[in-house]
């Protein structure tokens, strides 16, 4: 009688945990259709957290063309699928920048630039939401940086990476590491280290030679064997 004892207790416990589960969801606060159609034609949506969305609905989800706006100041226009961003679109950022291209399961994933606040660019291919492939990074004075990006870091060529403390490193690269000429610059722009870059480590400046006009008049580089 003991085991069966157990599997009844036990039995018992799943059930109160479903039933628990159950009110728990019922009681959650669910997003309200404030106008239109939100189960198969268009509408607006409003989330507890603030969150809208406008635009066309199928089978009670996001589908089609809309537009999301948060409280803090996004606001993402393009399409959807499911209830993601799928397709083109344009997210825009409450620091001004923003991206335009392609979205896979909402993440930025395809062709697209983003172009920060201070008008620096970057078009290129990205994959789940980093740089991935070719790209064109494009700076004040109109200086173009051609470089190879795997996860979001330059591999090959010339581009720019922005570390976690906001200071940059524009460049030169090499199998993922700095290499050659470059700048590396402070959150606010203020130069730390200018001149010749080897295995990842600075070493020193080059007399006569300003390291943005070097970059300015050197050769694209060509893409690494096996890069995608």
């Amino acid at each position: 009688m003991r085991k069966k004892t157990i599997k009844i207790v036990a039995a018992s416990a799943v059930a109160i945990l479903l039933v628990g589960a159950a009110a728990l969801y019922v009681t959650a606060p669910q997003p309200e259709c404030v106008s239109g159609d939100c189960e198969n034609g268009t509408g607006e949506l409003k989330y507890p957290s603030g969150n809208v969305y406008r635009g066309q609905f199928r089978n009670g989800r996001e589908n089609g063309q809309g537009s999301f706006t948060s409280p803090a100041g996004d606001r993402y226009d393009g399409q959807w699928l499911d209830s993601e961003k799928h397709g083109f679109g344009v997210y825009r950022y409450p620091d001004g920048s923003k991206y335009e291209g392609q979205f896979r399961e909402n993440q930025k994933d395809g062709r697209g630039t983003f172009t920060w606040g201070d008008g620096t660019i970057y078009t290129g291919d990205w994959r789940n939401n980093e740089p991935e492939g070719t790209g064109v990074l494009i700076l004040a004075h109109d200086l173009k940086l051609l470089g190879q990006y795997r996860n979001g870091v330059v591999y090959a060529g010339a581009g720019m990476f922005i570390y976690d403390d906001g200071s940059r490193y524009i460049g030169q690269w090499k199998d993922g590491k700095r290499e050659g000429v470059g700048v590396l610059l402070g959150e606010e722009g203020r130069m730390i280290q200018s001149g010749r870059w080897a295995n990842d480590e600075y070493n020193g400046p080059i007399p006569g030679v300003e390291p943005l006009e070097q970059l300015q008049r050197t050769p694209p580089s060509p893409a690494p064997a096996g890069a995608s």
